[in-house]
C-alpha cells in the first residue's frame, strides 16, 4: 500500500494538534467530574459535620467559634480556629442548597485542581514525547490526590491554591498582582499551610534576587513591582483573626495527635518501595511513590546537568522535608 505523499504528514499534523490533548483531557476531566458529582456525602467524614457546626456558630452569632461550644466537656476545650472562612463557606452553601451544594463544590474544586495541573505540566513540549509524559503525569497527579480530595474539608482549598500559585509563578508573572488577595483568602480558608504558601513565592523571589546578583539574565523574572507584590503575599497572614497565634499554629501539635490524624503521621520509609496496584489504594499509592521517585529522579538529572533552576531546587528541597515531616 502506497501512501500518497503529505498525508503521514497531515495526520501527524492531526494528532499532534494543540487541541488534540486538549480534548483528551477535557474527556478525562468530564468523566471524573461525573464521579465526584455522583459520590455522596458519606458519614465517615464526620469532620464536615464539625465545620457545619462552626460555620453555623459563625452565622448565628457573627463571631468566630475558638472552643468546643458543641461538647458536653466543662470548661469548652479551645483552640485556634485557621479554618474559620471554610466554615463560614460551607455552611451558607448548605443552607442553601443542602448537601447537594457541598457535592458540587467538592466537584469543581476538583476539576479546577486538576485542570492548572494539566496546565503545568503541558505547558511546554518540543515533541510528542514529552507532550505523553506531560499527560501521563497529568493522569497521574489527578489520580494521586483523588482519595484526600473525596473529603469536603479545608485541604480542597490548599491543593487548589498551591497549583495555582505555581502556575502564576512559573508561567503567568504578569498575573502576580493576584497572589496577594489570593494569600488572603487562603490565610483565612485555611490558614495552617501558609508555611507551603511562603516556601513558594520565597523560592521564586529568592531566584529573581539571586540572578539580580549576579547579573545573570533575568528573562521572564519577576521585576521590581512583582518583586514587591510577592513580598507583601508574607504579609497576608496578618490579615487574619489572632494573626499572631496563627504564625504557631503550624508548628505545634497536641500530644499523641501523630497516632490518630492521618496528615500528622510520619511515613515509614519503606513505604516508597511498596508497588501493589491490586486496589484502587494500592494503584494511588503506586502513582504517589512514583511521582516521589519521578521528581528525585528530574532533580538530579537536572543537578548533573546544571540545568537546576535556585527556585525549583528550593521548592524540592522544602517538598523532601514537608514529606520527611507530616503524612
Amino acid at each position: 500500500m502506497t501512501l500518497k505523499p503529505g498525508s503521514g504528514r497531515e495526520q501527524e499534523n492531526r494528532t499532534g494538534s494543540r487541541y488534540y490533548p486538549l480534548f483528551l483531557m477535557l474527556v478525562f476531566f468530564l468523566i471524573l467530574l461525573g464521579y465526584f458529582l455522583a459520590w455522596p456525602i458519606v458519614m465517615t467524614d464526620t469532620d464536615l459535620w464539625y465545620h457545619l457546626s462552626g460555620g453555623r456558630y459563625f452565622w448565628q452569632n457573627g463571631t468566630i467559634a475558638h472552643d468546643a461550644f458543641f461538647s458536653y466537656v466543662t470548661p469548652p476545650k479551645s483552640w485556634y480556629n485557621y479554618y474559620w472562612l471554610f466554615q463560614a463557606i460551607v455552611y451558607k452553601i448548605y443552607q442553601w442548597t443542602n448537601y447537594y451544594g457541598l457535592i458540587v463544590l467538592r466537584a469543581i474544586l476538583y476539576f479546577l485542581t486538576t485542570l492548572f495541573i494539566f496546565l503545568f505540566l503541558v505547558r511546554r513540549y518540543k515533541n510528542r514525547t514529552e507532550l505523553l509524559f506531560g499527560l501521563f503525569l497529568s493522569i497521574a497527579c489527578a489520580f494521586a490526590i483523588l482519595g484526600r480530595e473525596m473529603a469536603v474539608r479545608p485541604h480542597l482549598f490548599s491543593y487548589f491554591f498551591i497549583v495555582v500559585f505555581l502556575y502564576i509563578l512559573e508561567f503567568r508573572r504578569d498575573k502576580i498582582w493576584l497572589l496577594p488577595p489570593l494569600g488572603i483568602f487562603w490565610s483565612n480558608v485555611h490558614g495552617i499551610e501558609y508555611p507551603v504558601m511562603f516556601l513558594m513565592v520565597f523560592a521564586y523571589l529568592a531566584e529573581s534576587y539571586w540572578r539580580q546578583f549576579r547579573r545573570l539574565p533575568t528573562g521572564e523574572m519577576p521585576g521590581k513591582r512583582e518583586r514587591w507584590l510577592l513580598i507583601f503575599v508574607f504579609y497576608t497572614i496578618f490579615i487574619t483573626p489572632g494573626m499572631f497565634k496563627l504564625l504557631q499554629t503550624p508548628f505545634q501539635a497536641a500530644a499523641y495527635q501523630h497516632l490518630y490524624v492521618s496528615e500528622l503521621i510520619p511515613i515509614p520509609f519503606q513505604s516508597f518501595f511498596v508497588f501493589a496496584p491490586v486496589s484502587v489504594g494500592g494503584t494511588i499509592g503506586l502513582l504517589l511513590n512514583l511521582i516521589v521517585f519521578l521528581s528525585a529522579a528530574f532533580f538530579l538529572l537536572s543537578l548533573w546537568k546544571r540545568k537546576l533552576r535556585l527556585s525549583h531546587a528550593l521548592l524540592f528541597i522544602g517538598a523532601v522535608l514537608l514529606l520527611a515531616k507530616h503524612g
